[in-house]
């Protein structure tokens, strides 16, 4: 509301200097200083988002202010919703590290292991430097990698010997 008073005190002095031309020139001079700071209004608002810098709520109104408002509360939700899924990984992560058995994530696509637990680990032999490692690599049967290269992991992959103890076997599901 405030630059509408700017803008029609401007106008209103170059009609009383310069007649009806200096309105058509001060017109031209409001409508470009608009122009421009809508212009570096979006580019400080595109600088901010590209930054990732935490913006600070606007305390100005316009319509500036409630786009400002609106990504900061949709920035708010979506940091919100990441903290609560880290947490639930967390505590899947946990859960699964005190299974008594063996379990893995790996890649569907490419079979790469992403994580194991220690009872997995010990299975199959997997020291800490072995990251990404794939688990046709670490177990060299032919029927592991055709189940992997048919992609049909409807059906588990059952009774497959564990690389470093014969009298074991693996059971393995994709879930």
């Amino acid at each position: 509301i405030i630059w509408f008073f700017v803008y029609a005190l401007v106008l209103s002095v170059a009609y009383m200097i310069f007649g009806g031309m200096g309105i058509i020139w001060a017109w031209a001079l409001v409508a470009t200083f608009q122009i421009g700071r809508n212009y570096w209004r979006m580019s400080r608002l595109l600088n901010n988002l590209e930054a990732r810098n935490l913006m600070a709520e606007p305390t100005t109104q316009g319509l500036w202010s409630a786009l400002e408002t609106l990504i900061i509360r949709r920035n708010n939700e979506t940091r919100q919703r990441m903290s609560r899924l880290a947490k639930m990984l967390r505590g899947y992560r946990l859960a699964a590290s005190a299974m008594p058995e063996g379990a893995l994530v790996v890649k569907r696509n490419t079979g790469g292991i992403i994580w194991s637990n220690k009872t997995a680990k010990a299975m199959l032999n997997i020291s800490p430097g072995d990251d990404d490692v794939r688990l046709n690599q670490l177990l060299k049967q032919p029927e592991l990698k055709a189940w992997f290269d048919v992609h049909d992991f409807e059906k588990p992959l059952l009774n497959i010997a564990a690389p470093n103890a014969a009298s074991t076997n693996l059971d393995i599901f994709l879930l």
